[in-house]
């Protein structure tokens, strides 16, 4: 009886150090939050409003700055307030941009007075690359990948038998152009559909959109050694046009479905290979898509209402706390309505777009530091492995977060 009493205790003892590691753990989050930060990003010298939209692990910042809809200016922004003009080529029109890496490589695209489109580069803050011109159609870039890949959309040269042009996801280095192609290679070219490339990580990995033989959007997954590929899709929403938006380097996919014009709901993949997940949506906020997803898991976005009033917010979401407005976890008195939320960095920082005052500004929330509470060895999700990983610390068996991050490879 001595020996199961003494168990006993043992195993209370270790439930009892189970939970006030839990505790410990998921408690930082709430006292992150209160501390939180906005930083307004205004707009250049001569212009009235701005936008941002992607951010690296340094904290800058890709954005522009506009005056009503003809004119943008491509720029970057980092704190404290250091604000720096792209070059453009010449005869540049509306310049808009999308993503920038670690390096500070900025992706986007511009528009000539003539029409012309191309997609850009810029490899740092005094040089720009750019494809050939699209006289036609569209011409995007997205995401950008530490090694300078960009990935977009564009219109390929007409098919000298079919006299057909295509919309196609595509990679551009600087110099060249790939085609990604689309899902349908059966039928003609005339009737092979479209497909984006949108999101890429550092591994590679591109995801995006593209066209099935019924024409339908579906999402894809792509690399060079297996090619472009469609990832599974929910049967509640077989017959939706599905999008995959994002990849981070650990295989997690953020995408989206749309169910009827207006109507999307966002989904995940954790598993390439399974059935998406669908992010449950706050009521006040049923729909929303994701923009940009970091290593840790956590992805945000924009959520809205429908009806006679829709309202836009920006949100985050992470898979331990759910989805959560943006605008929460600032002070009432900020003056801040936060619309859009188009990067989040490892650090829990966030860039995107609201109204300040009424007037549009993009904003960074510095330190957010919403790292999932108890998620030791950083791969998005908390579970026993992190929990074995904790005692592992207690007991002195790894001194630090970087030894347990070894330890779990």
């Amino acid at each position: 009886m001595a020996v199961i009493r003494q168990n006993n205790c043992s195993r209370h003892l270790s439930f009892s150090v189970f939970l006030l590691i839990l505790l410990a753990l998921f408690s930082q989050d709430a006292e992150a939050i209160s501390k939180i930060a906005i930083h307004p990003i205004e707009p250049l010298d001569g212009m009235a409003a701005s936008r941002a939209f992607g951010i690296n692990e340094n904290g800058k910042i890709c954005a522009v700055s506009f005056s009503g809809q003809e004119k943008e200016v491509a720029m970057t922004w980092e704190l404290p307030g250091v604000r720096v003009m792209l070059p453009v080529p010449e005869n540049a029109g509306k310049t808009s941009v999308w993503g920038i890496n670690d390096f500070g490589q900025v992706s986007g695209f511009f528009i000539t007075e003539k029409g012309e489109k191309y997609i850009l580069r810029w490899p740092d803050s005094a040089t720009v690359e750019k494809s050939s011109p699209v006289t036609e159609g569209e011409s995007r870039a997205y995401g950008i990948a530490n090694d300078g890949t960009v990935v977009g959309v564009m219109t390929l040269p007409e098919n000298e038998k079919t006299r057909s042009r295509f919309y196609h996801g595509i990679l551009f280095d600087g110099k060249q152009v790939r085609d990604l192609g689309t899902l349908d290679l059966r039928g003609p070219l005339s009737s092979q559909g479209y497909s984006i490339a949108h999101g890429i990580n550092n591994r590679g990995e591109v995801v995006g959109i593209a066209a099935d033989s019924r024409q339908r959007f579906r999402p894809f997954i792509y690399d060079r050694h297996r090619g472009l590929r469609q990832l599974p899709v929910d049967s509640d929403f077989a017959e939706g046009q599905w999008y995959a938006a994002v990849i981070n380097d650990h295989h997690l996919v953020g995408g989206s479905v749309s169910i009827e014009e207006g109507k999307s709901l966002p989904y995940y993949w954790d598993d390439v290979s399974g059935p998406p997940v669908r992010i449950p949506m706050p009521v006040k906020f049923p729909y929303g898509e994701i923009y940009d997803i970091n290593n840790l898991g956590q992805m945000v976005g924009v959520m809205w209402s429908m009806g006679d009033n829709p309202v836009e917010h920006a949100f985050v979401f992470d898979r331990l706390f759910g989805v959560r407005d943006l605008n929460d976890v600032l002070q009432p008195s900020s003056g801040w309505v936060l619309t859009f939320a188009g990067g989040i960095n490892d650090h829990g920082q966030i860039a995107g777009t609201g109204q300040l005052h009424g007037l549009t500004r993009g904003f960074m929330l510095d330190e957010l530091n919403m790292r999932l509470g108890g998620d030791i060895n950083r791969d998005g999700d908390v579970n026993l492995e992190d929990v074995v990983l904790s005692l592992l610390m207690l007991s002195g068996k790894a001194s630090s977060v970087d030894n347990i991050e070894t330890r779990s490879r």
